[in-house]
Parts: structure tokens; C-alpha cells; sequence
């Protein structure tokens, strides 16, 4: 075999020594609120790469499904999918002077087949508030400022794959000497069943089942809630329990994505609801307004997406008007 010539010979060299081509790390770019950029850019901190890693992750989660156009678009149904329906509740269940004046839960309803979207999106979160990207949000701890709530406010309603639902208990509005005053879990457990009423109808809607998991509370046996949704199904109740599937779990918030996303839109409804402790003490409906997108558009909102035990409460509410108008009618998951 002939020996190669010189200018063979460095040519050789010089493909010996290029690093092997590889698709770039995506970049957050210009993309500020959610979006992920594609442009090629240089790993410069350990932040920074492990960016790069969840957004390759979510990418790669993306692609595997067909007609998954983006990260945050409505996309086809996989097979076997179902729904989760992550519940957390926000408010005290006590009824003295110095009690919360509401208690409420909100849901967080979206495919498992797009639970990678939430992970990713709450990691983005994280960083955002300069957070190390694993640590779990609390709402009434991190989400104090208004910079901060309204950040994590418009990144949740960025997420097309999910959309939440609430059913409210004004205390104002509760009779003496009934259930609801005097007994703190019953405060609990009839909110329970108002909100497995709606996670039915929804599912129904849907065409997809739905497995609801609860938020655990301190003081609160999961055995309470267990015997009460018992209870339930030897009764008649508007629950579809067709669409339920027939457990029922109560977990830590730290232990599921959707809980933390639920806990945040609990503290922007909580916000149009009571007035900030601080100066000026006013109502701050844009969290809630933000978030309109994704709440469950069902007509009358007041009976799907917005429930309050309190008939006609909606309308002495000053901002409802305008988050109806705000709100898309019919706007299940695609």
C-alpha cells in the first residue's frame, strides 16, 4: 500500500483530531418565560448545564409523542393515558375570628403522559427565583413578593397541557351550629366531595379517567377521607364514579409536581380573595386573571371552573366579570 503524501497525511491528522459532531445544547435564549431556544450555545457553569440537561430531557419527552409540535402545545392522545388530578387546599378549616376567611381547593388537572412538562416547568421556576432546581415550592413561603407570584403565575398559565378548577367556602356564608362550623374535618371532606363532583365531569368531558391525589394535611388522617369518599358511593351524589379511578391517594406536597403547581394557583386565587396584610391591604386579582387561560371554561364558570357553595357569590365579586370574558369557553385538554 502506498504511503499517503504529505498533504494526505495532515488532512488525516487533522480529522483524527476534531471532536465528533454532536447537536448543540439548547439555550434559554431570549425565550424569558417558557419557551426553549435552540441556538447553539457554551456550557459555562454547572447551572447552566444542568439547564441544558432538563431542557434535552423535556425535548426528548416531546418528540417521542406524535403530533407534539412544542413544549407547551395541546398534542394527540397516547395509549393508556389517563388523567392526574393533583388537589391542594389552601385556608385554614377553623371558623373562630382569627380563622382564614375562606377555605378552598384548587385542582390541577393534565395527561400522564405530560407529567415531564410540569417537572421541567417547575425546574425553570426554580431558577427563575434563583432557587436550586430540585427544591420543592411552597407558595406561602417563596411566593411572597409580587415580582415572584406574578413570575410563577404567567409560567403555570404557559402550560397549555393542564388546566385547574376550585371550589370555595366563604366562612362568612356558613349557618351556626351545622357540620361545616362546628367539625373542621367535615370542613375538609365536603370540600373533598364538591371537587370530586367537577374532577368527574371533567374527566368525562375528557373521555379520560382520572386519578385524584390530595395534598396530605397535618392532623388530618388519610383514613378520614377514605371512609368519607366510602360514604359517598353508598349514597346518591352528581359524582361520575365511572370516570374516578377507585383509589384515591393523600401524599405529601413535595412528592408530586402538580401539588406544588396547585398550591400556586391556590395562592392566586387567595390573593383576589383577601386583602394583602401589608399597606395598602387591597385585593390583587392579576395573579388570578393571569392565570385564566388554563382555568376550566365549562358554562356557567360559577358551576364548573369557579365553584363556590354560596349561591350567587360571583356576583358581588368585583373582578368576575372580567375573568369570565377572560376565561375560553370549552377549553379541555386537546
Amino acid at each position: 500500500m502506498p504511503e499517503p503524501t504529505a498533504t494526505q497525511a495532515s488532512r488525516m491528522r487533522s480529522t483524527q483530531n476534531e471532536r465528533p459532531r454532536t447537536r448543540p445544547a439548547p439555550r434559554l435564549g431570549s425565550a424569558k418565560r417558557h419557551g426553549i431556544g435552540f441556538e447553539p450555545g457554551r456550557v459555562r457553569s454547572p447551572r447552566v448545564a444542568m439547564r441544558h440537561e432538563i431542557e434535552w430531557a423535556a425535548v426528548r419527552s416531546v418528540e417521542s409523542e406524535k403530533g407534539r409540535k412544542d413544549m407547551h402545545s395541546t398534542g394527540s392522545r397516547v395509549d393508556g393515558d389517563y388523567l392526574e388530578v393533583h388537589i391542594d387546599e389552601t385556608g385554614d378549616r377553623g371558623t373562630k375570628p382569627s380563622s382564614s376567611p375562606y377555605f378552598f381547593m384548587t385542582a390541577c388537572a393534565f395527561r400522564t403522559s405530560d407529567r415531564q412538562l410540569l417537572n421541567t416547568a417547575i425546574q425553570y421556576l426554580n431558577e427563575a427565583l434563583k432557587r436550586p432546581l430540585d427544591h420543592v415550592i411552597h407558595a406561602v413561603r417563596h411566593l411572597r413578593d409580587h415580582e415572584k407570584l406574578i413570575e410563577a403565575s404567567e409560567r403555570l398559565a404557559a402550560i397549555k397541557n393542564l388546566r385547574i378548577f376550585f371550589v370555595i367556602i366563604p366562612k362568612d356564608s356558613i349557618l351556626k351550629d351545622t357540620h361545616l362550623r362546628l367539625d373542621t374535618g367535615y370542613m375538609y371532606n365536603f370540600t373533598s366531595h364538591l371537587m370530586l363532583e367537577r374532577i368527574s365531569w371533567f374527566a368525562s368531558s375528557m373521555g379520560l379517567s382520572a386519578q385524584p391525589t390530595f395534598a396530605s394535611v397535618r392532623r388530618l388522617p388519610h383514613k378520614n377521607l377514605d371512609n368519607y369518599i366510602s360514604l359517598l358511593k353508598g349514597n346518591e351524589t352528581k359524582i361520575n364514579w365511572d370516570w374516578l379511578k377507585l383509589l384515591v391517594s393523600v401524599i405529601p406536597a413535595n412528592e408530586r409536581i402538580g401539588l406544588q403547581w396547585a398550591d400556586i394557583a391556590g395562592r392566586a386565587l387567595l390573593r383576589a380573595l383577601v386583602p394583602s396584610a401589608k399597606p395598602p391591604h387591597r385585593i390583587e386579582p392579576i395573579y388570578l386573571k393571569a392565570l385564566a387561560p388554563i382555568i376550566w371554561g365549562e358554562r356557567p364558570l360559577e358551576s364548573h371552573g369557579i365553584y363556590c357553595i354560596e349561591r350567587r357569590w360571583h356576583e358581588r365579586i368585583s373582578w368576575w366579570r372580567e375573568l369570565e370574558a377572560l376565561v375560553p369557553e370549552n377549553n379541555l385538554l386537546g
